[in-house]
């Protein structure tokens, strides 16, 4: 049985992460998309990656850096033979 996959959006104002289930409407009433899918347990293992420092306040540039710097750690635990689904 697979996961289901949700989208990852953050919305800057109210410093939140949302899950969207696809249901809602991409890129609304301040949210922004994050990335497109992921599981519960990606996104919580992402939100732990994003958390990693001290930072006061989460912004759209650093999220969105952090996606990438989020592939690059995956792709090395892979190498390892760790796998995040």
């Amino acid at each position: 049985m697979s996961e289901t996959k949700y989208r990852i959006e953050f919305n800057e104002e109210q410093q939140k992460f949302h899950l969207d289930n696809g249901t809602g409407k991409l890129n609304s009433h301040g949210w922004f998309t994050v990335m497109d899918e992921a599981t519960n347990k990606q996104f919580h293992v992402f939100e732990s990656f994003v958390n990693r420092t001290n930072k006061s306040r989460l912004t759209r540039d650093y999220l969105l850096n952090c996606v990438t710097e989020f592939g690059g750690f995956l792709k090395n635990l892979n190498e390892y033979g760790y796998k995040i689904q």
